[in-house]
């Protein structure tokens, strides 16, 4: 029944959908939530999910990207490293679709995700969010010709993103820890701060070996 809410041509419907499987989500166990992945692959819910981000309602597209980052993290836990790889790669397959139209709303489609990121004090579910953000950047390098070229990276950084991932490093858990370091290391991070950190602009100097000196604290 939420999976057809969350599909429904209803936006009211939908909303309140979106609200009761991000609960869901979070409430359940990890036996349960994997279930309620398959369920939801099943269902062919993710695309819903990837499309309502961009809602006009900030809490719409909030907990569709929470459910997103929850799908990841359910994906990342499966025994078989192979099926939780493909389950992901989908997920990322998605994403990386709807920031690729020309015309899309791109900045619409990241935010809630990286609010999340910012935000959230849900281990699994912030682990889970990084394990998207390394797909997209990824993603997006494969089809670029050049590491400058990462529109991708390029979008996020505008909105924190390199900042928020080295905060992270420094965080109480430790599997948030280790997601942060290989988020650094995976999603060119290091690299954007060594460019930066030789660039002739003092300021973004100065920023970079701010980060670079957070990063190795960490």
């Amino acid at each position: 029944n939420v999976f057809a809410d969350l599909q429904a041509d209803d936006c009211t419907k939908a909303a309140a959908a979106a609200g009761r499987l991000r609960q869901c989500l979070h409430s359940c166990s990890s036996v349960t939530s994997e279930a309620v992945f398959a369920a939801a692959v099943s269902a062919s819910v993710m695309p819903t999910l990837v499309r309502l981000l961009s809602s006009s309602s900030v809490s719409v597209g909030d907990d569709c990207a929470a459910c997103l980052g929850y799908f990841a993290a359910c994906a990342i836990r499966r025994r078989d490293a192979a099926s939780g790889n493909a389950a992901l790669t989908s997920i990322v397959q998605l994403l990386h679709e709807a920031i690729s139209i020309e015309f899309s709303d791109k900045e619409a489609l990241v935010l809630p995700i990286l609010s999340i990121l910012k935000s959230s004090d849900v281990h699994s579910l912030v682990i889970g969010v990084m394990h998207l953000f390394k797909g997209m950047v990824a993603a997006c390098r494969q089809r670029c010709m050049l590491p400058a070229e990462n529109t991708c990276f390029t979008l996020l950084e505008r909105h924190g993103f390199s900042d928020a991932v080295i905060r992270l490093q420094a965080h109480a858990d430790g599997d948030v820890q280790c997601a942060a370091s290989d988020c650094v290391l995976q999603c060119e991070i290091l690299q954007n701060v060594f460019a930066d950190l030789q660039a002739d602009d003092c300021t973004k100097a100065a920023a970079a070996v701010g980060r670079l000196r957070r990063s190795l604290h960490s």
